[in-house]
């Protein structure tokens, strides 16, 4: 049998805390689940519905995470390309 808590997530990840999330689940957790865990925001107000209620906070929260994202894409191409060039 597995686990949900012994699986990990590898692709990029990002999450919000909120203080009026019915179940919040600890920082510590979620960086122990998420192997490349971009980013976790908190924010000051909302809740489980946070994208009606705060849309202006998670839009930009998004597009700060999509960013990060695509970075780390460009920094990943940069790296194999370099090593293609030092294999030759």
């Amino acid at each position: 049998m597995i686990y949900l808590c012994s699986l990990k997530v590898t692709p990029p990840a990002g999450t919000v805390d909120t203080p009026y999330e019915i179940a919040r689940t600890p920082r510590k957790l979620i960086e122990g689940y998420f192997d490349n865990l971009l980013q976790y925001s908190s924010f000051p107000r909302g809740g489980h519905f946070i994208a009606f209620e705060e849309p202006e906070l998670i839009t930009k929260d998004i597009k700060a995470f999509t960013k990060k994202v695509l970075d780390q894409i460009e920094q990943q191409k940069a790296e194999a390309q370099q090593q293609k060039k030092d294999e030759m």
